[in-house]
């Protein structure tokens, strides 16, 4: 195998196991301690979706110990991967999005409503 066909199938690779590492690339473009809630869910959807991936059995079926056997074996299981890899990655990655902006509205609520301020306005309001 060459140099190009390398590369190929490194891009390929790269492709299908995209919704398994995209959150933790997207983690890394969120600055400040603003988002830090948001970044921290998007890292654990990416440990989450590859715990997935090491969960899966890996012994294919077999269908003969020929060429042709491991083929189909290896076309059998392949809309299984498929869906685990893509299916699990995007509901990791939608539930570590919203679970993120939820801590992220619950400590903007924290921070700006504390604890007690609510008698406070209301005393400086009576007459």
């Amino acid at each position: 195998m060459g140099a190009p066909a390398a590369i190929f199938v490194l891009i390929l690779l790269a492709l299908f196991f995209l919704p398994t590492y995209l959150p933790l690339l997207v983690s890394f473009t969120f600055r400040g301690p603003d988002w830090k809630e948001v970044r921290w869910c998007l890292r654990g959807a990416t440990v989450a979706s590859v715990l997935l991936l090491l969960s899966v059995p890996s012994k294919p079926n077999q269908f003969g110990d020929d060429v042709g056997g491991n083929l189909a074996g290896a076309a059998a299981n392949f809309p299984a991967l498929v869906a685990i890899v893509w299916m699990g990655g995007i509901c990791f990655w939608l539930a570590g999005w919203l679970l993120g902006l939820r801590l992220r509205s619950e400590r903007h609520k924290r921070d700006t409503n504390p604890a007690g301020m609510e008698e406070l306005r209301a005393n400086d309001q009576k007459p």
